[in-house]
């Protein structure tokens, strides 16, 4: 239809432009029975409960509702996803090293800092003997 023109252009309408989805085979038999009673030709039908029929009626195999199907729309195949799961542990991993590259330039940090306040104060204590005997020398001098 030239309505539904926009659509042709997307994974969804490829894949379902001629099938019909129904909740379950009852509603779907009753459809189809009415598409053959105007001599038009019946889509594929899916049902929600599992059902599908091929366009000619062909009625294939339910599969069972209680396990996942092999695959699901917009999933990837077991490799990729198994690559994928790995592709994010090397990032982890590597985000992991990142930090702990950090921490260790934070702790060196750290330690310069820690040596530079010691060297402050032994300047400072060798300094106060000094500085004592100035202020006394000007508290006489007053």
């Amino acid at each position: 239809r030239p309505r539904d023109e926009h659509l042709r252009r997307t994974a969804i309408w490829a894949v379902c432009n001629r099938s019909m989805i129904f909740k379950d085979i009852d509603n779907a038999w009753s459809f189809r029975e009415q598409v053959i009673k105007n001599n038009q030709q019946c889509p594929a039908i899916c049902c929600l409960d599992g059902n599908r029929f091929t366009s000619s009626g062909i009625r294939s195999k339910r599969w069972d509702l209680n396990r996942d199907p092999p695959v699901m729309f917009g999933s990837f195949p077991p490799e990729v996803s198994s690559n994928l799961e790995l592709q994010k542990i090397e990032n982890a991993k590597s985000e992991l090293k990142q930090s702990l590259g950090q921490l260790n330039d934070i702790s060196h940090m750290k330690s310069v800092l820690l040596s530079k306040q010691k060297e402050r104060q032994t300047l400072e204590d060798s300094l106060a003997p000094s500085l004592d005997i100035l202020i006394k020398k000007e508290d006489a001098l007053k």
